[in-house]
């Protein structure tokens, strides 16, 4: 991903440069063509995490709407195209995903979860290796806190227009990767002195937020 940043930075230089010598080539052909750093960071999420697709695909099209509109392809407000297209990458992820996530749960080392228009309360209390959790317009909660975490565990999030909590013993410190596209991740996390547990937490914040926490 540093790639896609460094490049972005670079072209926005060059285009600066060219403008200082009246030559805006690069800077009207960047204003058409921003949206493809949108789709690069889609492509590239879901590379990392193939099983977590959601995330991705949103991001993509949303991506994808916006090149279109710049390119004069489609006409009129372009939230009208994108908000159908989201409604059609929930409904896939219902049909082909886990069930919808109930309001509270406990598991052993289980911490997938899915939620739209709902939330869920989730406590795992097993070995915990991995997972996956989305919410889409809704809010889910993943306390790890009691969970025997093992080496390498990687927990991939998406929050889309809703929120991600994930509470952590202190024993274990959090390695936090959150793409964010008009959203955030905090990590207000204090482990312990010594703590040699590690955990990658990683992912997409879209319109929404991920808060990491003890």
């Amino acid at each position: 991903m540093r790639y896609i940043i460094g490049l972005f930075i670079v072209i926005l230089g060059v285009g600066l440069l060219l403008e200082t010598y009246h030559v805006n080539t690069v800077t009207n052909l960047f204003d058409n063509w921003w949206p493809v750093i949108i789709i690069a960071f889609g492509l590239l999420s879901w590379n990392s995490n193939r099983r977590n697709w959601v995330g991705p695909a949103i991001v993509t099209a949303v991506g994808m709407a916006l090149l279109l509109k710049n390119l004069g392809t489609i006409t009129g407000d372009v939230w009208n195209y994108i908000w159908p297209l989201i409604v059609i990458i929930i409904g896939l992820r219902v049909i082909f995903g886990h069930k919808r996530g109930s309001s509270n749960k406990e598991s052993g080392g289980d911490a997938n979860a899915f939620v739209a228009f709902s939330g869920v309360d989730k406590r795992v209390t097993g070995k915990f290796t991995g997972g996956s959790v989305n919410a889409i317009f809704g809010g889910a909660k993943i306390d790890l806190r009691d969970a025997d975490i093992q080496a390498g565990a990687d927990l991939n999030v998406m929050a889309a227009f809703g929120g991600v909590d994930v509470l952590l013993p202190k024993s274990v410190k959090p390695d936090i990767n959150i793409m964010p596209l008009f959203g955030g991740a905090s990590n207000k996390t204090h482990p312990d002195e010594g703590a040699t547990k590690k955990i990658k937490i990683s992912g997409t914040a879209l319109f929404g937020g991920v808060e990491v926490k003890n």
